[in-house]
């Protein structure tokens, strides 16, 4: 049996008809239509009510539905296109709230595919070929670039937001991530997707740490993810597996150079923004130890004991190591230092003998200045 047409309580268009809901979300369900003006599906996007929640909460929702329009509207391939936002009778909310009454529906185009982290799951459970996964990184790059340059970060980018279809292209889902670059994020809009989410954004609410290179954090995951099939762990201290780091050094050596400095702990050290991160996506372009910006990093192997691999600046997977020059510095340095320290020892030993020796002289002095005058008396 057919599900009704929605009627448009602000045109009285019917066009709509509701096929299934296919994603539950924490602040918004998303379901498949059939439009029967085009005779094509869309998606409907429509705010998930708790109604226990305040009505500050459900207002909240429905003011970032009408703000994804804005981002919808940009001009960036990896976005599907809103189509329209209708509004619809919701009798249930309209008994607590009658404000609530009209119920905003968000209409977007159609995405076909699959979510990027089944597409792997599925074809390519070890990972893809280097250079197919850095044309995909490549492309959600530059999707990233155009949110930055109008002032927005996708804040928590993870392979389920990305959709692969049949011929290999992709698309974003999770748009409702998408905020303002220090924008004090609310309940609605929390970073959940923890193991690809930068670790300083998670606990954000001041903003201040939502800036383009968060994104660039996940990116770095999900560039692990498509060369290993692995997912990176959540963790800060050690954001990959084991596993997933044994497959990265056996391809090349620059992947986990470039998967160490784009996944930073410290926001400072990572890519600042996509700009200086791209040349380094392109396969005659990977990193190596001659490379100034890359010689002396390596990703933290924490499930080892060696002391070649201790951090002297953070817990992350990227740290530090001296390189030989370095190190002959060091030793010069400490050698000079001891010798040093030898003169200054030597030098103030005499100083003390000598010291000595003048209280000695002024003692007997002193005696014989005694004994002079009781013999004159």
């Amino acid at each position: 049996m057919l599900s009704p047409l929605l009627e448009d309580l602000k045109t009285g268009t019917k066009r709509y008809r509701i096929i299934k809901r296919i994603a539950e979300g924490r602040a918004f369900d998303i379901l498949t239509a059939q439009d029967t003006f085009s005779e094509q599906k869309v998606i409907i996007k429509s705010i998930r009510y708790d109604l226990e929640a305040s009505i500050a909460v459900q207002q909240e929702r429905r003011a970032l539905l009408f703000a994804e329009l804005d981002v919808r509207n940009l001009s960036n391939e990896l976005i599907p296109k809103a189509i329209e936002i209708i509004s619809v009778e919701n009798s249930e909310l309209a008994e607590q709230h009658q404000e609530l009454a009209e119920e905003p529906l968000l209409i977007l185009e159609h995405s076909e595919g699959e979510p990027l982290n089944n597409w792997i799951a599925t074809h390519h459970p070890t990972g893809i070929e280097p250079e197919k996964a850095l044309k995909i990184v490549q492309k959600l790059a530059v999707g990233l670039q155009n949110l930055h340059e109008n002032n927005l970060i996708f804040r928590a980018l993870s392979p389920e937001h990305i959709l692969v279809d049949s011929e290999e292209q992709l698309t974003w889902t999770g748009i409702g991530n998408i905020g303002e670059i220090h924008a004090p994020s609310t309940q609605t809009k929390k970073c959940t997707v923890f193991n690809y989410s930068a670790p300083e954004i998670i606990d954000d609410t001041s903003g201040r740490y939502q800036v383009p290179s968060a994104d660039i954090f996940s990116l770095g995951g999900i560039l692990s993810f498509l060369l290993t099939g692995e997912h990176p762990t959540g963790s800060a201290d050690s954001p990959l597996r084991a596993e997933a780091f044994e497959r990265l050094q056996k391809i090349h050596e620059g992947f986990g150079l470039l998967i160490a400095h784009m996944m930073q702990p410290l926001q400072a050290a990572r890519f600042e923004n996509i700009k200086t991160l791209m040349p380094w996506l392109l396969p005659k372009n990977l990193p190596s130890r001659k490379n100034a910006e890359f010689e002396s990093l390596h990703l933290m192997e924490p499930w080892r004991k060696n002391a070649h691999y201790e951090s002297k600046l953070s817990n992350g997977p990227l740290v530090t190591r001296e390189t030989a020059s370095k190190k002959e510095n060091t030793k010069e340095n400490t050698k000079e230092n001891n010798d040093l320290q030898e003169t200054l020892s030597s030098e103030q030993s005499e100083k003390q003998k000598k010291f000595r020796q003048i209280v000695m002289i002024a003692m007997f002095l002193f005696t014989l200045l005694v004994v002079f005058e009781r013999l004159v008396r």
